[in-house]
């Protein structure tokens, strides 16, 4: 691609040609660092490697127990207004949401906590990711 934009007139096909080697030397290198690296997994003190099957001509693989791996999410926290809290537990609100989650999506959420939130309005729940206020809803509770 940069010895082509060389070759375009006005460019300097010099310049573009030591870019392209450059690249190319690059390149090479990264490759053959990640073919090293992928030959040699590495595991960190505690763990057991996990084990890995590779169909042959397939770039994917397979953990062998998903469940037992480690996860770095935080779980989903819902604050709901303090009146209300109670009345969502009842009602397996949480578990509910990763049921119809998994159902619609194929995609297993971590545990959701409900917490109480202060200050809030007795119709609005607040999503909290990872800690981070993402949304605000507004629920009406006597419809449901």
């Amino acid at each position: 691609l940069t010895i082509s934009m060389g070759t375009l007139p006005g460019f300097p096909l010099p310049v573009f040609v030591i870019l392209s080697v450059v690249l190319s030397v690059l390149f090479y290198f990264k490759f053959r660092e990640a073919k090293r690296s992928a030959a040699k997994p590495k595991t960190s003190k505690g763990e057991q490697p996990l084990s890995i099957e590779e169909k042959e001509g397939s770039s994917l693989g397979l953990i062998g127990d998903l469940d037992k791996v480690s996860t770095e999410t935080v779980p989903l926290i819902l604050l709901v207004p303090k009146s209300r809290r109670e009345d969502l537990e009842k009602a397996q609100l949480a578990e509910r949401l990763r049921s119809q989650f998994f159902i619609d999506y194929g995609v297993r959420l971590p545990e959701v906590l409900l917490r109480d939130g202060e200050g809030l309005d007795d119709n609005s729940i607040v999503l909290l990711i990872n800690e981070i206020r993402v949304e605000q809803f507004t629920v009406y509770f006597d419809l449901m």
